[in-house]
């Protein structure tokens, strides 16, 4: 804590950028420390130190992604905007503060977490209404139908 006052009285004293930055640098290198050692010697759960807390806008596949891992929402919140909170073993994701899902944490990137429920009744045809949906339902119909179709979507946002 003396340390913390001893930087904000130098900081007061109208030091360059560059001398703050290395001071900022020191000073979260030490908070570090202090964590590890409090996790080490006991004193906190490696939980109570960690958790993360963002905000994502649910996908069209009704999937949020952090860190490369994707996870399972409610269909029903799909484009809508909800807090995540991230601890080192969970996920867990709020709408207007209520939990609307729980996933154990994905271990590997591109991976996915995902629960049934989450899925909307029919899951197929939602998922086909993208560009890659639709591309393959104009290749079942017809060839010039695919290439117009393909012409309108590069220049179109879908």
């Amino acid at each position: 804590m003396e340390k913390i006052r001893e930087c904000i009285l130098r900081l007061r004293r109208n030091m360059s950028v560059r001398k703050i930055a290395q001071e900022l640098a020191m000073h979260r290198n030490l908070i570090r420390q202090v964590k590890k050692i409090s996790i080490q010697k006991g004193w906190l759960e490696n939980d109570q130190v960690m958790p993360v807390y963002c905000q994502y806008t649910v996908s069209r596949s009704w999937k949020i992604m952090h860190n490369y891992i994707y996870y399972s929402v409610p269909y029903t919140l799909i484009g809508k905007r909800v807090e995540v909170c991230i601890t080192r073993d969970a996920v867990r994701i709020f709408y207007k503060h209520q939990e609307v899902a729980f996933h154990i944490k994905g271990k590997e990137k591109w991976s996915y977490q995902k629960k049934k429920e989450h899925a909307p009744p029919l899951q197929e045809a939602v998922l086909n209404c993208n560009r890659e949906g639709l591309l393959m339902k104009a290749e079942e119909i017809g060839k010039a139908d695919c290439r117009e179709l393909t012409e309108k979507m590069k220049n179109s946002i879908i």
